[in-house]
């Protein structure tokens, strides 16, 4: 038998607002239990709407997976170029999903400061565009809104400095959304991750605000002398860009012993034209990766959800390379037989590009902070001297994965790599005079 979820007062202000059918924004740091109160309400909404009725997302999918969900380019079955909201709405209704949009009820968005506000605007307006005559006046469409995040971690990558680019806060939608008839943003405020470290948990609240002392950062990087270099190698390592993740694997699995195999992705292309068969090949490059370099002891983090208990992010070992199609790995002391999905691509109109065939790991030495966001890590090493930190949160976003110092290898930090966005500061004082 389950036991009950116990919410602390915070999260059941939320979920009470969730019943009483108003829009809800969760805003909290890092560890303070956003995602139980996200997975209760999804699991009650479903008994109430059905499982049609609910859609759970998130921008990333490591993210999206960790609440039971999917991003929100599947779920709105559009490409990653974004139009305007006259055309993304005429889209919708050529992507064959009007009726899904119509049976919606409740729509969850964790980590939604990832997200533009030029990107919030055309979902809504999908929303409003296929929605009845009498609730097109509703900023949704009649559909109930629940948001989470953190304003101050990491924030959409393709941020302008125009209306579109803006911080999705900033936007008149947002506002529609959360006017106080209608809902409103709530706080958690306790911290459970760091819960057995008090010490660090003040440290990282410091940080998140970009009120770290010099005392703060040369207790961080004072825990590089705490590992030996071969400790260091079996430690995942958070890194700031692709590029360098890729590398750092690279060189750790050439260092490897044993042979190893490659997994070459199986790709399909359905399109017709020249025109659409060169955008099907772009496309398929960044779905999943196009050939996986493994050997038997390698580290491996999931890219999908492998069963029950191993979701996107868990971070495993290969056991075996019985075949080009299965890639034998134990996550958390299962063993599983990780056979090839499929990715599909999609062009502005929701027709279907392409397909790619792959095993959905990738190698485990080195992840980027993007894929680490919303998880929680045993341990982590992190050599701020490497990659250029330039996003606002990355920090901040880093180092809250692990519970405690005694989890925490750092080198390199310095005042610099810590970036606030000054906007996003203000929206999160505005919300904490706000609960006073």
């Amino acid at each position: 038998m389950v036991d009950p979820v116990v919410l602390d007062h915070n999260q059941q202000v939320c979920f009470d607002d969730y019943l009483g059918g108003k829009n809800v924004c969760i805003v909290a740091s890092a560890g303070c239990g956003k995602s139980v109160v996200l997975r209760l309400i999804s699991e009650h909404a479903r008994t109430r709407h059905g499982p049609n009725g609910v859609a759970v997302c998130s921008w990333y999918g490591a993210a999206a997976d960790l609440i039971g969900g999917q991003t929100l380019h599947s779920f709105f079955r559009c490409g990653v170029h974004l139009l305007s909201p006259a055309d993304f709405v005429s889209t919708t209704k050529r992507a064959g999903i009007v009726s899904r949009l119509n049976g919606l009820r409740l729509l969850v968005v964790d980590e939604v400061f990832t997200i533009t506000a030029a990107w919030m605007v055309v979902f809504l307006a999908a929303l409003r565009g296929v929605s009845p005559p009498g609730l097109q006046q509703h900023p949704a469409g009649g559909v109930q809104i629940i948001f989470a995040g953190d304003p101050l971690q990491t924030l959409p990558v393709d941020l302008a400095l125009s209306p579109t680019g803006l911080v999705v806060f900033r936007c008149l939608q947002w506002r529609s959304l959360f006017r106080s008839w209608r809902g409103g943003c709530r706080l958690l405020a306790t911290n459970y991750r760091q819960s057995g470290d008090r010490a660090y948990a003040e440290l990282l609240l410091r940080l998140r605000v970009g009120g770290q002392t010099s005392i703060d950062l040369a207790s961080m990087n004072a825990t590089w002398n705490s590992f030996d270099n071969e400790q260091r190698k079996k430690m995942p390592h958070l890194r700031a860009v692709n590029d360098s993740v890729e590398g750092h694997n690279m060189e750790q699995l050439a260092a490897l012993q044993g042979v190893g195999r490659v997994y070459v992705a199986v790709d399909t292309v359905t399109a017709t034209t020249d025109a659409s068969k060169r955008a099907a090949t772009d496309k398929l490059k960044h779905k999943g990766i196009e050939n996986l370099h493994v050997k038997v002891a390698a580290p491996v983090v999931a890219v999908r959800r492998l069963s029950p208990s191993v979701p996107t992010g868990t971070v495993g070992s290969v056991v075996a390379m019985p075949s080009d199609d299965v890639l034998v790995c134990m996550f958390k002391g299962e063993v599983l037989s990780v056979c090839r999905v499929e990715w599909e691509a999609f062009d502005e109109e929701g027709r279907v590009l392409g397909r790619r065939k792959q095993i959905p790991v990738l190698l485990a030495w080195a992840l980027t902070i993007h894929r680490a966001q919303g998880s929680e890590m045993e341990c982590v090493c992190i050599d701020f001297s490497v990659d250029a930190w330039a996003c606002e949160g990355l920090v901040y976003a880093a180092l809250s994965r692990v519970r405690s110092f005694s989890a925490l290898c750092v080198r390199g930090l310095t005042e610099r790599h810590v970036k606030i966005s000054a906007v996003s500061m203000a929206f999160w004082r505005a919300l904490l005079e706000s609960e006073q």
